[in-house]
């Protein structure tokens, strides 16, 4: 008989044990959170123009005029001759939230009597741009179109491009 009470007492000991082990207090907890995304927005804006003949007084007969319909900018050159040149500024505007990259600026023109270059105004007029252009919100980059016309203009001939653009979120893969 004390064999069989050592044995309970040691069996309840045991499951005390066991019991005290398993015993736990628990809690949920939850978490909750909001994720706001940012906007992809820019904006062209026309600036001012130029050409060869401002240089000479009373002597400006042509011109180029620029502007801004639907999100493409506008470009129409009027009373041309050979071997004037234009300058137009124009500016890209970042008014999103999140910073872009402007990839490519492409344009649209069917006249193969003026040769134009795009380039960054603040690299003094001259040669291509280097792409990406990534601006951060609310900067600009300001950018020139050089219009050339070659020697082959026809008389009465009249010149309009439009400039298009390509911007994405600045880690945007391709």
């Amino acid at each position: 008989m004390k064999k069989a009470i050592g044995m309970f007492v040691a069996l309840m000991v045991a499951l005390s044990m066991t019991g005290v082990a398993f015993a736990c207090w628990t809690e949920t907890l939850y978490i909750s959170g909001t994720v706001e995304t940012g906007e992809l927005s820019a904006e062209i804006i026309a600036g001012e123009s130029f050409d060869s003949e401002d240089l000479v007084p009373d002597k400006n007969w042509s011109g180029i005029y620029c502007w801004v319909e639907d999100d493409t900018l506008c470009v129409y050159v009027y009373n041309a001759y050979p071997s004037i040149c234009y300058h137009q500024f124009f500016s890209i505007h970042n008014n999103g939230t999140i910073p872009l990259h402007i990839n490519n600026i492409d344009l649209t023109y069917c006249d193969l009597e003026i040769d134009v270059v795009i380039s960054d105004a603040a690299a003094g007029h001259v040669g291509g741009l280097v792409l990406p252009i990534q601006l951060e919100p609310c900067e600009y980059w300001d950018g020139v179109i050089v219009v050339h016309v070659s020697q082959d203009a026809e008389e009465q001939s009249y010149y309009y491009f439009e400039a298009e653009i390509d911007i994405t979120n600045w880690n945007c893969c391709d």
